[in-house]
């Protein structure tokens, strides 16, 4: 529903730039935080209906520390 008013954005923010995102965000906090991350989403996320928001903050939980630029760098707002 957040591409409503710009429909043409979708393509490439969704399959353009999410797994160089995640590239990025293995190479900021390593491996082993990002499967954790991934893992803790998985689990508490499963069967509901998860935003963007719940992803987003699984990742700064499970690097424990602040991604807010990281984030605002790549164009997305937990």
């Amino acid at each position: 529903s957040d591409f409503n008013t710009a429909p043409d954005l979708y393509s490439p923010l969704i399959y353009l730039k999410g797994s160089p995102f995640f590239f990025a965000l293995e190479e900021k906090n390593g491996t082993e935080a990002v499967n954790e991350a991934l893992n803790n989403y998985y689990t508490q996320e499963a069967f509901e209906l998860a935003g963007p928001e719940d992803l987003l903050s699984t990742f700064t939980d499970a690097s424990r520390c602040d991604l807010d630029a990281f984030y605002h760098e790549w164009g997305v707002t937990p």
